[in-house]
């Protein structure tokens, strides 16, 4: 479309200066203002003297349907284009977000890792102790049967293991699906870019007037900036939730098997200290039974020196009378030898009543040590008779006391057997458990390497789509280049033109009719540009409304993905609970036995 180069007059055949004017201040407005919308309006306020034959309400219905089909195309291309910018923008954040996950997926194995060593040192200590109570305390039958069942459960953990694994090859699947048709999804937004590209050439070589988009776009951009750092803010959030997760579930399962180890150690040291107790008393109680066996055998001893010491007493003084009364007889004898002879025999009597008042005086002193020993052997018979009743009466409350101790005893014994058969059971169930938790974490270990290595796979594929859109990129900046260089070089042509029809005003003074008759062609063929643009624009609302079925389709996507996370975390969640409920009751059987401990003092 021109300026109003002139104006016809009935009377003045000369070119209206005001209208050359009006042309060459527009053409340098259009030079001169960096921005190109006032171009725009300096051009368009223009526009209704371009054809003086046509009507005021022709030219502003014209002009109208102009602007509004420029309107209509710009307000389409930003679109496109923000549209286009969004999915790359979109692209760019699951390739932020996957990385960001490979990286909590590698902190994860790194501490499933940690965890599984840990699991398999605390299975070797408890297999090892558990083989050194085996060996010490259970017999041959009750080992087999414990083979048996860790055989057993060995069997039932296999089976387990191959339905997780079943069910990490299905999720296999599922992720290859999905990510073939995520690759299907970029190939079709690839190819709407080009078609976006191929349109933005075409509305870009239609609209000369068009030169405010990149503006528009850099803002568009910086908005697009700030909702990509803002989704990648929350996402890192969300990031450092799981990891704080898995590390609560960590230090969870660490404590548990800390407080499952004291409580076991607890266990035991109550039962040795039980043993221990009970095997002093009885080690006391045999001592003093001991003792007291050893005073009475000493009283018997004391009881036999003093009969003795009594006969060799009664022997002497028998002794003794059997020698006084054979000196006698000796004496009568020699007094009847030497009857004639009356001294002697005065002094034989003397010697006699002299012996014999002797003996009585001996007989005496016998008589009075026997008294004194008797008294005092009596005396020593009644306290050792005493001892003695003291002794049996001690012996049979001992006997008596001693009794109910032994029961209780053997008793304790047997609860004890009984406690540690239960303890052992319970000891063996429980590694049991543990062992099967432990296949368990470890297949979801296995599972979640399976997923690194597909997420791997998935940065492989979104690195070549970075590629792809970074080449896409670059030839939109060149395509853009070219458009600049096409818009200036059709600007200097059209200076150039108007510099050669200021020359040719008289020319085209001549040629009016023509021109008013080309007008009515120039008008139809705009027309059918209108009509073609229209369909085009039709067709571009009809690819755009596919593309935001796309769209939809790979954020449900995404959020099954999501979901599947979610699900990753509720087992994490059911794994515990199991250890949580070990520990209720651990803590249950420890009182339980405290209680029976102090019912047992």
């Amino acid at each position: 479309m021109m300026g109003e180069f002139y104006n016809i007059s009935e009377k003045d055949d000369r070119p209206n200066l005001a209208s050359l004017r009006e042309i060459t201040t527009a053409i340098k407005i259009h030079e001169t203002l960096s921005d190109e919308s006032a171009a725009d309006e300096a051009f368009s306020e223009s526009y209704p003297s371009i054809y003086p034959h046509l009507s005021d309400v022709e030219a502003s219905m014209i002009r109208r349907e102009m602007d509004e089909l420029e309107e209509e195309y710009i307000a389409e291309l930003k679109r496109l284009k923000k549209e286009s910018t969004g999915m790359t923008a979109e692209i760019e954040i699951l390739r932020e977000t996957k990385d960001l996950l490979r990286a909590d997926l590698d902190f994860a194995k790194k501490e499933i890792d940690i965890m599984e060593g840990e699991h398999d040192s605390e299975i070797n200590r408890l297999k090892s102790e558990l083989e050194k109570k085996m060996s010490t305390n259970l017999d041959e039958d009750l080992l087999r049967t414990q083979v048996e069942d860790l055989q057993k459960t060995i069997l039932s953990n296999d089976s387990e293991i191959t339905r997780l694994s079943e069910v990490v090859c299905s999720l296999e699947s599922k992720l290859e699906k999905s990510r073939g048709a995520v690759g299907v999804e970029e190939a079709e937004i690839k190819g709407l870019q080009k078609n976006i590209a191929s349109r933005d050439a075409e509305i870009n070589r239609l609209n000369e007037l068009s030169g405010g988009l990149e503006f528009e776009l850099a803002s568009i951009k910086k908005e697009l900036e700030t909702v990509k750092v803002i989704t990648v803010q929350n996402e890192k959030v969300k990031l450092e939730k799981l990891k704080s997760d898995l590390k609560a579930g960590a230090t969870e399962i660490s404590r548990l098997k800390k407080t499952s180890a004291t409580r076991i150690a607890e266990l035991e040291s109550a039962k040795t200290k039980l043993e221990d107790k009970y095997t002093t008393e009885l080690k006391r109680l045999k001592k003093k039974s001991t003792g007291m066996t050893a005073e009475i055998e000493i009283l018997r001893e004391t009881k036999d020196l003093l009969r003795a010491d009594l006969d060799f007493a009664k022997k002497e003084q028998d002794k003794m009378e059997r020698a006084h009364a054979s000196e006698i007889k000796r004496l009568e004898a020699a007094l009847e030898r030497t009857g004639s002879e009356g001294a002697e025999i005065t002094r034989l009597k003397q010697l006699k009543e002299r012996l014999e008042s002797e003996f009585a005086g001996v007989k005496k002193e016998l008589e009075k040590v026997n008294t004194v020993a008797l008294q005092k052997h009596k005396k020593e018979i009644e306290r050792l008779k005493s001892d003695l009743k003291a002794g049996a009466t001690k012996i049979s409350r001992l006997k008596k006391t001693s009794a109910p101790l032994k029961a209780e005893l053997e008793s304790t014994k047997s609860e004890l057997k009984e406690l540690k058969a239960q303890l052992e059971q319970e000891y063996s169930e429980k590694l049991a458990a543990m062992n099967k938790e432990i296949k368990l974490k470890n297949n979801q270990i296995a599972s979640l390497k399976k997923t690194v290595e597909t997420r791997h796979t998935l940065k492989s594929d979104l690195k070549k789509a970075e590629s792809e859109i970074s080449e896409l990129k670059q030839l939109s900046e060149m395509q853009i280049k070219k458009l600049e260089q096409d818009f200036e070089s059709e600007r200097e042509n059209l200076q150039r033109e108007c510099e050669k029809r200021e020359s040719k005003i008289e020319k085209l003074r001549a040629n009016l009719d023509e021109l008013q008759s080309t007008t009515a062609s120039e008008t139809a063929v705009l027309k059918t540009e209108i009509e073609q643009k229209a369909v085009a624009f039709e067709e571009v609302k009809t690819k755009v409304k596919e593309l935001e079925a796309q769209y939809k389709s790979s954020c449900q996507k995404v959020e099954e993905l999501v979901s599947q996370l979610d699900s990753v975390l509720k087992l994490s969640k059911h794994f515990l609970s199991p250890l949580v409920a070990l520990d209720t009751e651990l803590k249950s059987e420890m009182n339980g036995m405290e209680e029976d401990f102090l019912e047992m003092l």
